[in-house]
């Protein structure tokens, strides 16, 4: 999670580096623009997109704009 793109780039970079002569996926929402710019500014290539669900009443998932990588589809 990261307000900007700004704030998100040394966050992601830092992820990146921790993870040496690995393949990495990260989930990104659709509508996130930023996000998406900034990992293909990374080198990360677009994959067919997931979908995220609920299930029960939405209380708000929050500001998909300020999310920049879903680590794991599993953990949300």
């Amino acid at each position: 999670m990261a307000v900007d793109q700004e704030t998100a780039e040394p966050l992601v970079k830092l992820a990146i580096s921790k993870c040496p002569g690995q393949t990495l996926s990260i989930g990104i929402p659709a509508t996130n623009k930023a996000a998406i710019e900034l990992c293909r500014s990374l080198a990360f290539e677009v994959r067919p997109k997931s979908h995220r669900m609920i299930w029960g009443e939405d209380q708000g998932a929050g500001d998909a704009n300020c999310i920049f990588g879903i680590a794991s589809g599993a953990t949300g």
